[in-house]
């Protein structure tokens, strides 16, 4: 089993590492991002209510409707989409993010001591579990001396958010950039969230 997982690791390493060699004509922008301030007795943990009405509508799990391409102007139009994109608030006090395919949102938040979390929304700006996503973080350092630090997001317990521990081998400001693959597409794409002082 573990040889598995070891592979599974390897080959989305190597598949991940490509994406990002060739990712300029994904980068979807630079969103600030200030560190979110957390007590030492918070938990690094977030409260996510997930409806079944969520992962029916598009971006959710379970939603069978026609694809919404991100170069459709007519996409809004849809009656799938009737409502979508109304509220684009962060909900975790994150960056938040529309993803390009038009079914998704992202929230970014990061802080020192619990990391990096990637909550996924559906257009709607419902959550919706993150099983299906696959993601990981090259952390840029903004001082020369400081090596880049590049980790895999991993579904939380319950399927609320993909999450990284970073560590603090690096001094603000820095840029996280986030690769994301979403289902039934074959290439991640990237996000890049600048965390200031």
């Amino acid at each position: 089993m573990r040889f598995v997982v070891a592979i599974l690791a390897i080959v989305l390493t190597i598949e991940f590492a490509l994406a990002a060699e060739d990712s300029g004509h994904n980068d979807h922008g630079d969103h600030m991002m200030r560190p979110t301030e957390m007590a030492e007795s918070e938990p690094c943990t977030a409260k996510v209510h997930f409806s079944e009405d969520a992962e029916r509508k598009p971006g959710g799990a379970d939603y069978t409707g026609p694809p919404v391409s991100h170069h459709d102007k007519h996409a809004m139009e849809m009656p799938e989409m009737a409502g979508a994109h109304l509220d684009h608030k962060a909900r975790h006090g994150g960056a938040f993010i529309m993803a390009p395919n038009k079914m998704h949102h992202l929230e970014g938040v990061y802080s020192e001591r619990c990391g990096f979390s990637l909550f996924i929304y559906n257009a709607f700006t419902e959550p919706v579990r993150v099983h299906r996503f696959r993601a990981f973080v090259r952390v840029v350092p903004g001082a020369e001396n400081e090596a880049e630090t590049h980790r895999f997001l991993l579904p939380a317990h319950d399927g609320a958010f993909l999450h990284a521990d970073l560590g603090s081998d690096f001094s603000r400001p820095f840029v996280l950039e986030s690769f994301v693959k979403f289902p039934a597409v074959g290439e991640p794409e990237l996000f890049t969230f600048r965390i200031d002082e």
